[in-house]
């Protein structure tokens, strides 16, 4: 059995981690200042994949992409898929979907890839694309098909909300797209994002929860009072996400 290389322990951790980033972790600035430096003489491709995994965990999703994009054209296997995931991670949806239906073309069975595009449809409360996405998958794994199917009744659901609270849809695929940027630099692991409504005196509101992991409460009322701050400086109009009430919370049943 060959030893783990540095990149794999990295990998391994990133994996297995769920939480707030930490941009004063000692390991991630040990792999940065002393493992980065040594392989780039003999193994280039590790240490700028290492480099990546480190700046993921730290929260820069910018230098951890740069990173990984050299590993690819130095011709690291795996760093397509990378890019892609990290693009994801970053709200940056459109050039992750790209890299995506590239890879099923190559290979289309690759289950990673057409998850991920379902993914995308479901942020963006979009059944054609679930029905592009299939288009791309030739393979019959279950769980796939499964997930598509409720991919469709989850955006049916998701729309009929909205409806009957008469909120604009766009508004709420950017409000999504800005909780994948804001949480990009600041959590590392799986979420998931429900929807629900809830009704007062003065009308009907939509609820749309964050369930991370491994937060304290004061940690998700960090993050509602950074995420409301995102919101105010964004270029949505108050009037429409008003009756929109984003959630962090620290309990975790499943993602996308």
């Amino acid at each position: 059995m060959q030893p783990k290389t540095k990149a794999n322990e990295a990998y391994e951790f990133l994996q297995n981690h769920q939480g707030l980033t930490n941009p004063d972790g000692l390991r991630f600035h040990r792999w940065l200042n002393q493992d980065v430096p040594s392989l780039l003489n003999t193994d280039p491709k590790s240490a700028y994949v290492l480099k990546s995994f480190a700046y993921i965990l730290m929260g820069k999703p910018t230098q951890a992409l740069s990173a990984m994009q050299n590993a690819e054209k130095l011709g690291d296997m795996n760093a397509t898929q990378n890019i892609m995931n990290i693009l994801h991670s970053m709200g940056r949806f459109d050039e992750s979907s790209q890299i995506a239906k590239e890879i099923l073309q190559q290979n289309p069975h690759a289950l990673e890839s057409v998850s991920l595009l379902l993914s995308h449809a479901l942020l963006r409360l979009d059944i054609d694309e679930v029905y592009e996405a299939m288009q791309y998958y030739q393979g019959n794994n279950q769980q796939i098909m499964q997930k598509s199917q409720a991919y469709i009744q989850k955006i049916n659901k998701r729309i009929d909300i909205l409806n009957e609270l008469d909120i604009p849809k766009n508004t709420v695929i950017d409000i999504l797209k800005y909780i994948y940027v804001f949480l990009s630099d600041k959590y590392v692991g799986d979420h998931h994002l429900s929807f629900d409504c809830d009704y007062t005196e003065i009308g009907g509101y939509l609820e749309i929860n964050v369930d991370l992991n491994n937060l304290s409460v004061d940690d998700c009322l960090h993050l509602q009072d950074g995420f409301l701050d995102v919101l105010i400086d964004s270029e949505l109009n108050y009037r429409d996400y008003k009756n929109i009430l984003v959630g962090f919370s620290s309990a975790c049943t499943e993602f996308i």
